[in-house]
């Protein structure tokens, strides 16, 4: 996942990820909406070499358990 101009997370390789939808609009009651999350989340996942151990749409947060990997 993008560090935001950090050089490392930390020791720790578990985190817990939630984000919210701007304004909070209620977009995940659409299946379509859905669908795309879990396809951003499957692209990230590849790109940035880690597993997700869970997550949970919800409606409007989306919350995600990752395990991050050592390069």
């Amino acid at each position: 996942m993008p560090l935001r101009g950090r050089s490392s997370l930390s020791e720790e390789t578990i985190y817990f990820v939630t984000t919210t939808v701007v304004r909070f609009l209620d977009i995940f009651v659409n299946e379509k909406a859905c669908d795309i999350m879990i396809e951003n989340m499957k692209y990230f996942k590849e790109r940035y070499n880690y597993s997700i151990l869970s997550y949970v749409i919800l409606s409007p947060p989306r919350c995600t358990v990752a395990q991050i990997y050592k390069c």
